[in-house]
């Protein structure tokens, strides 16, 4: 392979990098529900190929260790990240369970006050007057 043949393709796998970068971010945030394995497949690849076939340039080789350095760090930050999730100790998801729970224990106080036929803010100074 030439140098821009080479240059293409690692053109090609910074730019799949960076996808599959927002597709586990967006995997960790809940909005895609599986983990991008296919994306991560071919970027597996496609790094393979550039390994296999280094360039003399030493600018191209640069780039493509930058890119594997990348690539590495981003690979144990999604293990790391996946892990968490599997074992329930993700940030995010601790933060969205208590953030529900505070929500269903506000709306049952709020749902007991207007069984009583009052709103919450009309319960509270009723008692608040009651003591007094």
């Amino acid at each position: 392979m030439d140098n821009k043949q080479y240059e293409m393709v690692l053109e090609d796998a910074e730019v799949r990098l960076d996808r599959l970068k927002s597709l586990y971010e967006q995997w960790f945030q809940g909005i895609e529900r599986l983990e991008p394995l296919i994306p991560r497949k071919n970027l597996d690849r496609q790094v393979a190929l550039l390994r296999r076939d280094k360039p003399r340039n030493t600018g191209l080789r640069f780039r493509f260790q930058v890119l594997i350095q990348r690539y590495t760090a981003y690979i144990t930050y999604w293990q790391r990240t996946a892990r968490q999730i599997e074992e329930g100790t993700y940030r995010r998801d601790i933060l969205r369970v208590a953030a529900n729970a505070r929500r269903r224990e506000n709306s049952a106080i709020s749902g007991r006050d207007s069984v009583e036929g009052t709103s919450a803010g009309t319960a509270i100074r009723r008692r608040a007057n009651q003591a007094r």
